[in-house]
């Protein structure tokens, strides 16, 4: 029988792939069982959970510990460095004041805001300029340009245009979490494997129900590293908005205890700073573990 006549196998390809090593069986628009496998093992190892936190905070505590060493033994004066039981009494005072919760909570209200924001606008012109030529060669050259211009240079325009309200910190923030997601998702996009977009066009989607049906379940790992890093920059915009032109916040108590020598209360702004982010990044990693769960 010729070849390519019924009842008779055509040849089959084998991929180049390791002596001995299976490949991953493949699903609907060519997600892999094994995503599937890894993302069933982020619920089944409850166990491993309280290990990796214990193995986490082994370097805070150690920085900790060696911190109240450096200034128990008087080697920085306390002028410069105070003790961590210096840094907690100016927290107690401040709780007391009522003015901690108010300089977390606006804080965080503003780089929640400004980051959806930002998010959002980088994810709708990241996918614009990673999907369409035209949208590449009309605006990645301008944007490139503009993600170059430093937090700070942005404050007296924004003040100029917007006033020292919310408005002028929210914008500062959303744009500096724009371009990590425009910068991420714009190359991932450049990328997907054209076999899975025109399975999704064999199932008849198009534009908007492509793209998030099947193209960005397929660069999903590159969005959370976008939006993780666009969180990262929200924070550090902050910063720059509340040290310059704000009466509340975490900035502007950074400010504020350096022109009065609170060393103790700077030390304090910038342990809120980390703790909030870590907490805020913490959420990322939650919802990729449901996107995981949803899309792989």
């Amino acid at each position: 029988m010729a070849d390519g006549q019924p009842g008779e196998a055509g040849p089959t390809v084998v991929p180049n792939t390791e002596p001995g090593r299976a490949l991953p069986a493949r699903g609907a628009f060519g997600a892999s069982t094994l995503g599937r496998a890894g993302a069933g093992d982020l619920t089944r190892r409850g166990g491993g959970r309280a290990g990796r936190v214990l193995l986490g905070l082994l370097v805070p505590v150690a920085l900790l510990a060696l911190w109240w060493g450096v200034t128990a033994a008087g080697l920085v004066p306390p002028y410069q460095l105070p003790g961590p039981v210096a840094v907690w009494d100016a927290a107690v005072d401040l709780v007391e004041r009522g003015q901690l919760g108010h300089h977390v909570a606006i804080s965080t209200q503003r780089v929640l805001i400004g980051f959806a924001l930002g998010a959002a606008a980088g994810l709708a012109v990241g996918s614009l300029v990673g999907l369409s030529k035209l949208g590449d060669l009309l605006l990645a050259p301008t944007l490139g340009a503009i993600r170059a211009v430093p937090s700070l240079a942005w404050v007296p325009l924004l003040i100029l245009w917007l006033k020292i309200g919310e408005e002028s910190k929210i914008t500062l923030i959303a744009i500096g979490a724009f371009f990590p997601v425009y910068t991420t998702i714009s190359a991932a996009l450049r990328h997907v494997d054209p076999h899975l977009v025109e399975a999704g066009r064999a199932f008849g989607l198009r534009g908007l129900r492509l793209l998030t049906t099947v193209q960005l379940p397929a660069v999903l790992p590159s969005l959370v590293a976008g939006l993780r890093l666009a969180l990262a920059q929200s924070w550090l915009f902050l910063v720059a908005a509340e040290l310059i032109a704000s009466s509340m916040g975490l900035g502007f108590l950074l400010n504020d205890s350096q022109q009065n020598g609170r060393v103790d209360r700077i030390l304090l702004a910038i342990v809120l700073l980390a703790v909030l982010g870590k907490l805020t990044d913490a959420l990322i990693g939650l919802a990729e573990r449901r996107l995981l769960r949803r899309w792989a």
